[in-house]
């Protein structure tokens, strides 16, 4: 028997809560997608550290966008890893860290989220599975400058309906955003410059968890 797989689970427990950056809760929210997968190598040890630690590691759900080489958009995620035959129970999900870094435009990103988060269920784009289990989200819309829909000026025939559809997106994202995860008691929303874009859609997630948040943080 090794040292590691001697040591009690106590012991394991705090090093691996150490490790993991909770600081005794399940889920750190300053995770980035890179440090997770680190950390996955804390729970192929031994089967104790395992069975210590699935419900530390695979407790946040972290979504990030990226750029591709051809300088198309997608996003990275964890949350592939949850839920099917393969993958982590997604009741083991508490928080949800969604970081923009590499797209233009807020409703795309939000609507690719959307439809990770759902498909990482096991469902599909239009079925919208839901994680109930997480209390925590924190979203940072930190690069680019953002625009909701176009960043081109409207002409006087066609831009009527195109900005009557900007002026409801943010409702419509943050709804959408909040039917797959409901649950939602802490929001941490941190946009690195005051974008209109991005403080509409913020101002409108925390209004649609108004009713049921206990705790808000924006800057």
């Amino acid at each position: 028997m090794s040292k590691a797989a001697s040591l009690l689970p106590e012991i394991v427990r705090l090093i691996l809560q150490t490790a993991v950056g909770t600081g005794g809760e399940s889920g750190s929210a300053n995770v980035q997608l890179g440090e997770w997968k680190k950390q996955l190598a804390l729970i192929g040890v031994c089967r104790k550290w395992r069975a210590a630690g699935l419900p530390l590691v695979y407790s946040h759900v972290i979504i990030e966008s990226k750029e591709a080489a051809d300088g198309s958009k997608t996003v990275d995620t964890n949350a592939v890893l949850f839920g099917g035959s393969r993958g982590q129970p997604t009741e083991l999900a508490r928080s949800l860290t969604i970081m923009m870094v590499a797209y233009s435009r807020v409703d795309v990103f939000i609507d690719n989220v959307c439809d990770t988060l759902a498909l990482a269920r096991g469902g599909d784009k239009a079925s919208q599975r839901q994680w109930r289990r997480i209390s925590r989200m924190t979203i940072d819309l930190c690069a680019g400058r953002p625009y909701l829909f176009s960043s081109t000026p409207h002409d006087d025939n066609s831009g009527r309906g195109q900005a009557a559809e900007e002026a409801l997106a943010p409702q419509r994202l943050a709804e959408r955003l909040a039917y797959v995860v409901p649950n939602v008691r802490t929001l941490h929303c941190a946009p690195s410059q005051n974008i209109e874009d991005c403080a509409a859609f913020t101002a409108s997630l925390a209004n649609r968890y108004a009713g049921q948040i206990e705790r808000l943080k924006t800057h």
